[in-house]
């Protein structure tokens, strides 16, 4: 097949580009595919998603012993996961807990999940700074329209938020 761009030399590279959801395939000369600088692409061999996750099961590897035995839900080997890059159920976490927690270490810095804590505890801070400041604009207010009951409430509301209540 010619290259469906220069009309000239063999086409012996297959591209899909995707624009704006829209996808179009072409076959193309490699002097084609240098022009529209997809030669580092060229140049590497794609990676299917198991081979890139095989590949960092591979840095741990040193950590990781091998499995004895399958998962007794549906029979899948450590060494399966490794190739294909999944688990056949949910029960190959448990079944394979050892062989995990080094890659969990690895490249979580810990062995258990622990969720959106840090970054709710992180939200109520910015929420709590932001009612203080609220509850401070309404003080100064309150000062300043002379409205002394108010503003004690406020300051006690904000000795409250502050942890600081006498």
């Amino acid at each position: 097949m010619q290259c469906q761009l220069c009309h000239q030399e063999e086409a012996n590279v297959y591209l899909i580009e995707t624009i704006n959801g829209k996808q179009t395939a072409m076959h193309i000369c490699e002097t084609c595919a240098q022009k529209r600088h997809l030669g580092e692409m060229l140049a590497k061999p794609a990676m299917a998603i198991h081979d890139i996750l095989a590949s960092i099961l591979e840095l741990g590897a040193t950590a990781v012993t091998e499995a004895v035995g399958k998962c007794p839900r549906c029979g899948t080997t450590f060494a399966h996961f490794r190739e294909v890059g999944r688990f056949g159920c949910a029960d190959c976490y448990d079944a394979f807990r050892e062989n995990l927690l080094p890659l969990f270490r690895q490249f979580h810095k810990s062995e258990e999940h622990r969720g959106r804590r840090q970054y709710s505890q992180e939200l109520e801070k910015k929420r709590k700074q932001r009612e203080l400041k609220e509850i401070k604009d309404q003080l100064h207010h309150a000062i300043t329209g002379e409205q002394f009951e108010l503003a004690a409430q406020l300051r006690d509301r904000i000795r409250h938020l502050e942890g600081r209540e006498k």
